[in-house]
């Protein structure tokens, strides 16, 4: 049986798998795209959490942004797991990189290192349910707030 990756091995894979794709130098659209990712994924978890504490009768089919309802536990450790370490990985770390800026990419680097991907292997060890939810939630606003003054450094109006 194969052995599930840690947060760290999602991003190292993310990582790997952008080695085998370059960016071009100066362009920030790949992190401008990861930035939209990571937004995307906490409004699909703010929608999971939400249906979770006000379920409908009859409403488990019902599509919450690319899931049903009655999926939204796994969906969202998912997301916490593996999307949102992968998205940091392939796209959001190298996209910055390219963009030539050592002090904000440092800046960045070290943040995604020593506070997302330690708060994201926290989350991991919550109970699946509303607390994952709550703190994925938390996990991508800190990231969109990082990500966001990273663009306001590089001076890119976003």
């Amino acid at each position: 049986m194969a052995q599930k990756l840690s947060t760290l091995g999602h991003f190292e894979a993310g990582r790997c798998s952008r080695l085998q794709h370059k960016l071009p130098q100066g362009n920030p659209y790949k992190f401008i795209e990861a930035r939209d990712h990571v937004e995307s994924i906490r409004d699909k978890t703010i929608a999971a959490l939400q249906y979770h504490r006000s379920p409908r009768k009859g409403g488990q089919y019902e599509n919450l942004g690319g899931f049903l309802a009655s999926e939204r536990i796994s969906f969202t450790a998912k997301l916490l797991r593996e999307a949102l370490p992968f998205e940091l990985g392939r796209n959001a770390v190298p996209g910055l990189e390219v963009m030539n800026n050592p002090k904000v990419f440092n800046q960045f680097h070290s943040a995604v290192l020593n506070q997302i991907l330690p708060d994201i292997a926290y989350g991991v060890t919550l109970p699946r349910g509303e607390l994952t939810m709550i703190e994925l939630i938390r996990i991508c606003e800190t990231t969109l707030d990082l990500m966001n003054t990273s663009l306001r450094q590089l001076g890119i109006d976003r």
